[in-house]
């Protein structure tokens, strides 16, 4: 009790949640993987791309409109710790349509730790939009506005992609926040 108690605290502090509302959880980049990521920022931006930015990069964990009926429940049954580091590897860049098929740059991440922790609130009965769970950061959210259609973007993925080796592959996960979706 003491454990979860100590770990309900840090959890107050860190997660911006209300109940009868959806959920979302993310991790963000460590500062030491934002320094690595380095190169992919500069190869973005040598194609005269703005990116998503430091501040909003992040991974996404769960997003769900599933309302939160208990929070205390929540907080014990899956690991939404702020403290918790998550290990991830970069697998490759990919090109989304996107919500708004405004094209969208991800760099897609394996991580079975993000995971286990996505299916476990799932498991929990909240409800998601895609059936398959794909850690991925966002890049850039906007390539067509950027004139980056779809074979353009597709080209540039390539190109990404063919960088990739330059760097370390491995990116380091912490800060995990739970947060009302409405």
């Amino acid at each position: 009790m003491r454990d979860l108690t100590a770990k309900t605290d840090k959890l107050e502090k860190a997660a911006f949640l209300k109940e009868d509302t959806g959920l979302y959880v993310s991790v963000i980049p460590t500062a030491a993987a934002i320094r690595n990521m380095q190169p992919i920022i500069d190869a973005i931006q040598s194609f005269g791309l703005s990116y998503t930015g430091m501040p909003n990069l992040h991974v996404t964990v769960i997003y769900s409109s599933t309302s939160v009926k208990d929070l205390d429940q929540l907080y014990k049954s899956a690991e939404i710790d702020p403290s918790l580091m998550f290990v991830a590897n970069i697998v490759k860049f990919e090109y989304w349509e996107g919500h708004k098929n405004q094209g969208v740059l991800v760099l897609k991440l394996k991580c079975p730790q993000l995971e286990t922790v996505h299916y476990a609130l799932r498991e929990d009965g909240y409800k998601v939009s895609y059936p398959d769970y794909q850690p991925h950061m966002t890049l850039i959210d906007n390539l067509h506005e950027q004139g980056y259609k779809e074979k353009k973007a597709k080209q540039l993925v390539q190109i990404l992609n063919s960088q990739l080796q330059a760097i370390n592959p491995r990116i380091d996960l912490t800060g995990m926040k739970a947060e009302s979706t409405n």
